[in-house]
């Protein structure tokens, strides 16, 4: 990303201003006068901040427009520290200021914490970047939240959600939170090692005023996972990221946070939020997929090959002992023949034993044992998803586990004993960090993995990139294993309940997904398993894929909207195991997920009497293929031209009605899809700002679903367009502008 700053106020992109005494040079200041003077930072004149010498924020405007300041809270604005093992919280104040090039840096002791805060704030295309470090004094392991706060007279504005609600703020005593997702079960006991309750969904929180024309946002950036929360509570917008400090860290006893702040469009509210974002970070929000469709594994038995898009390398591809015979068994050479990307399968967050006991191994001692012991006849070189396993020999797979399982807070491995694959197996979660160990000769899962797949990509450069399986399932585990503190990139954190020092599992996936994306630029990343709290680990996916089960999930319009916003353009696929021997089920769940251009997995396909742990056979194709054939065109021409999240239309008078966008596709063509939750048919007219699209000379919308009927277009000088469309019922119509 490209840095535009500059000292200078006149052009410049930051300009630094220090009043009260009169106009200075920042560094020449005595600093006896720092506490009486302000400084203001601005980005391109869009949003503009002021502090005073003690660090609370002043003053705020956004294109010269002030914002409402809640003058009784700016005592409690700025930067606050929180001691979370002791529950004691600092508003920082006792500040000093420099100028370090082009950017403004503030640092200050927090005395009665045993903390030290630095802060610099960068300006960087468009938004203010706060870059923060906070130093512990103690040498001890603390637990600590960081907060900023804008003091803001919200009082008739409203809080984005997301961009399916927008909640009204009354006054300066409402509090609103930002949106949280309720964790699952995951995979294995539900205890200290493995986070549960609640996670919030996106980083950032977001006020807007439509009537005074105002929008603001806080934002933990796109390329600095951390642990979050945030919301308005009582006047102040405020932001907090929770961090760990330790002796054993990379950095130790200090640890890097940062933090964003910009402004937002308040008629689009959190699309805006969205569109802004994904500008910041357009590394991880461009569609960089060749083919759209949908996914399946077992290619070559698919009637209708044209419809799929990714194809997942599985059984019996893990009976393979070369690299010709796992390209032939995995199917590849057909998936060549009909242009169908292939991915080879893998798991990062955990390594597993099978047993030969008729019992689970439930105490630790002696599941560590087991694992010790155990010696397969055979090597397994190539991983699918049934045994989710592959190692070259028993004792590197047994090295693997022991250097990189995860430690529950008692300081020992974490195990889960399950059934898997009909067999009594010990799955180890494990910290796939490719950094991991880097300066010992020891195998890890990351090492393992990454010589695996140079390995394959070299060997069949058919394959189209990497699949890395099970995101939430082994990204929900807490690693206490201090040794391991000092290879991560990302911020330590702490436990939610104990508030013990630890590394969050999902950021060390998080670490994986990045470093294959840094070492294989020219291949996709296919990632499963992202659910509402994994935001960071969609970020660097390119094929975002969740298991939704069934058409449920898809009800909870916050949870149906989150895969899309996450995702932003990129495609997202939607596995699902269930209901499909119900027409009726099979035809909602395409209907609701056309809306945001989910591509269903093609699961008939997988015709075998394989339970795969989940009680039931999988069934035929037969029904599945009837409905498929009506949605994949549409499905195809709507992924292809990508999701936008501003939609520059909407349902005149009916705020029922969903309204996405896609496009303009290469083309130039925008496709419109239009959700009806209502019990009845109804008409509606879409009015769409051609001008804001560059739509001219439109004649017509096309029907794609359900029955390519076509509806005119009305234009109006004001560069609005106008159609009047039928929505059946609970059903999904897909139209192409002309």
């Amino acid at each position: 990303m490209t840095r535009r700053c500059s000292m200078i106020a006149s052009f410049g992109m930051l300009t630094v201003f220090v009043t009260g005494h009169g106009s200075r040079a920042l560094d020449a200041l005595p600093a006896a006068q720092v506490t009486e003077d302000t400084r203001t930072v601005t980005t391109t004149n869009r949003f503009s901040m002021t502090f005073d010498g003690r660090g609370r924020v002043e003053s705020m405007s956004v294109e010269g427009k002030p914002v409402p300041i809640a003058a009784d809270r700016r005592e409690q604005s700025g930067w606050t520290v929180t001691d979370v093992q002791a529950g004691r919280s600092v508003n920082v104040r006792n500040w000093t200021s420099s100028s370090k090039g082009d950017s403004l840096e503030q640092e200050a002791d927090v005395s009665e914490l045993g903390v030290r805060l630095r802060v610099e704030y960068v300006v960087e295309d468009d938004y203010l970047r706060m870059v923060g470090t906070v130093f512990d004094e103690t040498g001890k392991e603390r637990a600590l939240d960081l907060t900023f706060a804008l003091p803001v007279d919200a009082a008739g504005w409203l809080w984005e959600t997301d961009i399916t609600d927008r909640v009204p703020i009354p006054d300066t005593t409402s509090t609103v939170s930002v949106y949280k997702q309720s964790l699952s079960a995951g995979l294995g006991p539900a205890n200290s090692t493995r986070l549960t309750g609640e996670l919030a969904a996106f980083p950032f929180v977001a006020i807007s005023s439509i009537e005074e024309q105002l929008g603001l946002t806080l934002a933990v950036p796109a390329d600095v996972p951390m642990v979050f929360d945030g919301g308005y509570d009582k006047g102040l917008l405020q932001l907090t990221v929770k961090v760990g400090t330790s002796p054993y860290y990379k950095t130790p006893n200090e640890t890097r946070f940062e933090m964003m702040a910009f402004s937002h469009g308040p008629r689009w509210g959190f699309r805006d939020v969205l569109r802004r974002y994904y500008e910041f970070f357009p590394q991880y929000f461009t569609n960089r997929v060749p083919r759209h469709g949908l996914s399946t594994t077992y290619v070559s038995e698919d009637p209708y090959p044209e419809d799929i898009a990714f194809h997942l390398i599985d059984e019996p591809a893990s009976q393979a002992r070369t690299v010709d015979e796992y390209t032939n068994l995995g199917n590849v050479p057909f998936a060549r023949e009909h242009k169908i990307l292939s991915f080879p399968y893998t798991i990062w967050g955990q390594r597993q034993v099978f047993l030969e006991t008729q019992t689970l191994i439930e105490d630790p001692d002696e599941a560590w044992k087991a694992m010790k012991a155990w010696e397969p006849d055979v090597p397994m070189y190539y991983a699918t998803t049934l045994p989710a396993l592959n190692y070259k020999t028993p004792p590197e797979h047994k090295e693997i586990i022991e250097a990189s399982v995860v430690h529950g807070p008692n300081r020992k491995p974490v195990f889960v004993p399950r059934v898997y694959w009909h067999k009594n197996a010990l799955t180890f979660p494990t910290n796939p960090d490719p950094d991991l160990f880097a300066d010992r000769d020891v195998m890890t899962v990351g090492k393992f993995h990454f010589k695996y797949y140079r390995h394959l990509l070299e060997h069949i450069p058919d394959l189209a990139g990497i699949f890395h399986d099970s995101q939430y399932g082994w990204g929900l585990y807490f690693n206490f294993r201090r040794e391991h503190f000092k290879y991560a990139d990302r911020a330590l954190s702490y436990h939610p309940t104990s508030k013990e020092v630890c590394l969050y599992n999902q950021f060390s996936l998080n670490e994986s997904l990045e470093a294959l994306r840094e070492a294989f630029p020219d291949k996709l990343v296919f990632a499963n398993g992202l659910r509402p709290n994994f935001v960071y680990n969609v970020f660097p996916s390119d094929i975002v894929a969740v298991e939704l089960l069934d058409v449920s999930k898809l009800h909870d319009p916050h949870q149906a909207s989150w895969y899309r916003t996450a995702a932003g353009p990129k495609p997202v696929i939607a596995w699902s195991y269930r209901d499909w021997d119900q027409p009726d089920k099979i035809d909602e769940f395409w209907q609701r997920s056309l809306l945001y251009g989910y591509a269903l997995s093609a699961r008939g396909i997988l015709a075998r009497p394989v339970d795969f742990d989940l009680g039931q056979e999988r069934i035929g194709p037969e029904l599945e293929n009837a409905a498929r054939r009506k949605y994949v065109p549409a499905l195809r021409a709507i992924s292809s031209a990508g999701w936008h999240p501003v939609t520059h239309a909407w349902i005149e008078g009916r705020t029922t009605l969903q309204v996405e966008r896609f496009g303009p596709d290469g083309d130039g063509k925008v496709y419109f899809t239009v959700f009806n939750p209502e019990e009845r048919e109804v008409s509606v007219d879409l009015t769409i700002q051609a001008d804001a699209l560059e739509l001219k000379q439109l004649s017509k919308a096309v029907s794609l679903v359900p029955d390519h009927s076509t509806f005119p277009v009305s234009t109006a000088k004001d560069g609005r367009a106008t159609v009047q469309v039928s929505v059946r019922s609970k059903k999904t119509q897909v139209l192409m502008l002309q």
